[in-house]
């Protein structure tokens, strides 16, 4: 059975959020903009290197 879970550590996580954070235009540094832009843009990625 494939696992549906990943885990990540609370590093890989910050480069996730500061790669949507700094790849947008708009002034995300609240956690409230954030939550509501990712609402409004599900089609954004980040590439993480899981290989660390």
């Amino acid at each position: 059975m494939e696992d549906k879970f990943v885990k990540i550590s609370a590093t890989t996580l910050a480069e996730i959020i500061g790669g949507l954070y700094y790849g947008s235009d708009e002034d995300l540094s609240r956690t409230e903009d954030l939550i509501e832009w990712l609402e409004a843009h599900t089609e954004q990625s980040v590439f993480v290197n899981m290989e660390k």
